[in-house]
């Protein structure tokens, strides 16, 4: 299977990063994707498949649609953009962090223990694309034009 992400760069002035098309978060276990099913549409799945995507981006081929850009503006801006990614992510790791560890307090309360599980979540994947994006280099990636 080929693992292609579609980026776009959108403006010329003050450049910004947008993913087209990424690849839908999934699983080899059948009750984790019948569960993805039901929420398929939604922004907490596409924002844990985008999390997912940046974690594992040296494995895709990285689809850039131009705009205009010179491809040595284009290097120079993805780099400022995975610094930025970086910076965002540590900012995450070190709030939700924080936040952790008062959460199971919330756990007395009854019914499932979402105030637990998505901050668990979301750390997680925070900090396993902060862990990857560390290690990244630009040259490192596939990158093709479109």
């Amino acid at each position: 299977m080929n693992k292609v992400l579609r980026i776009k760069i959108n403006s010329i002035i003050k450049p910004d990063i947008e993913f087209v098309d990424y690849p839908v978060l999934k699983t080899k276990c059948k009750f984790v994707n019948k569960m993805i099913k039901k929420i398929e549409n939604s922004r907490v799945l596409m924002y844990l498949s985008k999390e997912f995507a940046l974690a594992k981006l040296r494995e895709y081929k990285v689809k850039i649609i131009k705009n205009g850009h010179e491809i040595d503006d284009i290097y120079s801006i993805l780099n400022s953009w995975l610094t930025r990614i970086r910076i965002r992510r540590l900012i995450f790791i070190i709030f939700e962090g924080i936040m952790l560890p008062f959460t199971p307090i919330l756990a007395i309360l009854p019914g499932p223990n979402v105030f637990f599980y998505v901050p668990a979540l979301l750390f997680y994947f925070h900090f396993r694309t902060f862990n990857e994006l560390r290690q990244l280099k630009i040259e490192e990636l596939n990158i093709e034009w479109e």
